[in-house]
C-alpha cells in the first residue's frame, strides 16, 4: 500500500466520527433514562442503554488510543 498511511487514515476516521458518537450515546442514554423513569417496562429501556454502553466503551477506547500516543 505504497503512498497511504493506513494509521493516519484511521486516525482521522475515527476523530471524524468521534462527535457524531457523542450525540448518538447521549441520546440513547437519554432515552434509556427517560422510559425506565417513566415507570415504563424495564425491558423497554434496556436496549437503549445496552447501545449507550457500547458507545461509551468505544469513545473510551478512542481516547487510551489517542492519549496513549500523544504522551
Amino acid at each position: 500500500m505504497s503512498g497511504i498511511d493506513v494509521y493516519s487514515s484511521l486516525f482521522v476516521f475515527c476523530a471524524a466520527l468521534y462527535i457524531p458518537m457523542m450525540a448518538f450515546v447521549f441520546y440513547y442514554f437519554a432515552k434509556a433514562v427517560a422510559v425506565i423513569f417513566r415507570g415504563q417496562r424495564l425491558q423497554d429501556g434496556f436496549h437503549p442503554l445496552v447501545a449507550a454502553a457500547v458507545g461509551v466503551v468505544a469513545l473510551y477506547s478512542f481516547n487510551k488510543w489517542v492519549f496513549s500516543e500523544l504522551f
